[in-house]
């Protein structure tokens, strides 16, 4: 059972004023390495990095996990908003799963709806792309306008995704100040919203696009109070492009 939020206008500094949603985050699937562990019960958590896990986020991601809308109702509020209205999912969460495998009926009723009002729709999924389903949900997903982004820790992680016909990003380490980098056959191109703040999702939207023909893959350094657990994370994930990133 899943909670979920929906904000027509949001608040937040680097979307803009755009429509967001969040999921409670039994939504995450353990294929993301930030995800926080929890040890006998909740008696003991370790926080492995994830914004979402410190300060305000927190909060706000810990009352949605107790109470939130259901699905139905998230679904309604998508469908009246303005036709190629923008659209952040899942600021916090993840798509809905059972045991680690997308739950399809679900993910196609979003996309019916995105679809349908031809919203210009931001997604990043950590889940595994391994798990056959998986990959091919995205698939389906991305050929019917829904440019779904694989959330990387590496860029052989990517540059895989994009071979499967998915956008991907990327977490950067922190230190990282080039604003594009090229690497074999990709290019990772830092969020402008890192170096300019003027710049926001509602005018920016790349990730929205597709951009597996290009082999553009987005760049997040690694922010927020877990920034040094990421970043070490996607350290030892990179090894190979060390000198590079």
């Amino acid at each position: 059972m899943f909670n979920y939020s929906f904000v027509a206008v949001s608040s937040n500094s680097k979307t803009g004023g755009i429509a967001v949603t969040s999921t409670s985050s039994g939504s995450c699937p353990s294929a993301c390495p930030f995800i926080k562990k929890i040890i006998a019960d909740a008696v003991k958590v370790t926080l492995n990095g994830c914004y979402a896990d410190y300060s305000y986020t927190a909060i706000q991601w810990k009352k949605l996990d107790v109470a939130g809308i259901d699905y139905s109702k998230l679904l309604s509020n998508i469908r009246h908003l303005d036709k190629y209205a923008k659209l952040r999912l899942n600021v916090f969460g993840d798509l809905q799963h059972t045991e680690q495998v997308i739950d399809i009926d679900l993910f196609n009723q979003l996309i019916d709806v995105v679809v349908k009002r031809q919203l210009q729709t931001i997604l990043y999924s950590h889940h595994d792309l391994s798990i056959e389903s998986n990959l091919i949900a995205f698939q389906s997903a991305f050929k019917r306008g829904l440019h779904v982004n694989a959330s990387c820790e590496s860029i052989e992680q990517a540059k895989t995704a994009l071979d499967n016909g998915i956008n991907a990003v990327v977490v950067l380490p922190t230190g990282s100040i080039e604003k594009t980098l090229k690497i074999d056959n990709v290019r990772v191109v830092r969020c402008p919203n890192e170096y300019n703040k003027k710049i926001q999702c509602i005018n920016c939207m790349l990730c929205a696009k597709d951009r597996t023909q290009n082999r553009v893959i987005i760049g997040f350094t690694a922010h927020g109070t877990g920034k040094t657990k990421v970043s070490n994370t996607v350290i030892e994930s990179n090894r190979k492009y060390q000198s590079k990133l």
